[in-house]
């Protein structure tokens, strides 16, 4: 009888012992297996931050032209192409260090009654909740300097302002001086917050303006 209780009794600790050793062995690989996804997660955000987000809007328009024509010339492989819409969240923005924003004109509604909010219209405002500290943006800009002279690439300025008081880095700073307007918000200690293009009236003058452009910010965004 106590010959059985002994056994009874050595048999349930080795048990004990070989079953709370599996569960150590399992916790450890399970901890191995947190430890490689936590690589992996950080190689993706490395990877992520390493590319430069390029939001643009709208579609089918100049400012489409122009987001494809940057992203070519910098590198696909460099360039994530993300088209603001009405659904575009703030929290799209969070995983890009580096930022090109364009933008064409935005509160058109206000003088043509035929026009329809789209993309930034949208966005802008959502902006009011988002953070810009440590990130470096470039801005470029849509704009008429003929019919719209007296508030040119204005909206390039309202978000270069907005991007401003949420604590980004502005680069990318243009010189106001081969332009013809007569007024813009975009303009700031004297120069552009970042480029204006008029592909309406002087489309042969983009091509340059946005090759000097981007050897202006290639340092800053690294590229």
């Amino acid at each position: 009888m106590l010959l059985n209780m002994f056994k009874l009794f050595f048999g349930t600790l080795i048990y004990t012992n070989l079953a709370s050793l599996k569960i150590y062995q399992k916790l450890n690989q399970l901890q191995v297996d947190f430890n490689n996804f936590q690589c992996k997660l950080n190689s993706i955000k490395r990877y992520i931050m390493n590319r430069i987000g390029l939001f643009y809007a709208p579609a089918k328009g100049s400012t489409e032209r122009i987001a494809k024509i940057i992203a070519e010339k910098i590198g696909k492989d460099k360039v994530d192409l993300i088209l603001v819409d009405e659904n575009t969240l703030v929290d799209a923005l969070k995983p890009y260090d580096k930022l090109i924003l364009g933008i064409s004109t935005v509160g058109r509604e206000n003088w043509d009654a035929e026009y329809k909010k789209v993309g930034w219209d949208f966005f802008l405002p959502k902006l009011d909740n988002a953070d810009f500290t440590n990130k470096t943006v470039a801005l470029y800009g849509l704009g008429n300097h003929i019919l719209y002279a007296d508030y040119f690439v204005d909206a390039m300025g309202e978000l270069g302002q907005k991007i401003i008081e949420k604590g980004g880095k502005l680069v990318g700073f243009v010189n106001p001086d081969n332009y013809e307007f007569n007024h813009s918000k975009a303009i700031i200690n004297n120069k552009f917050m970042g480029l204006p293009l008029d592909e309406d009236t002087q489309e042969d003058l983009s091509q340059e303006r946005l090759n000097n452009w981007l050897k202006d910010i290639k340092t800053e965004l690294g590229f």
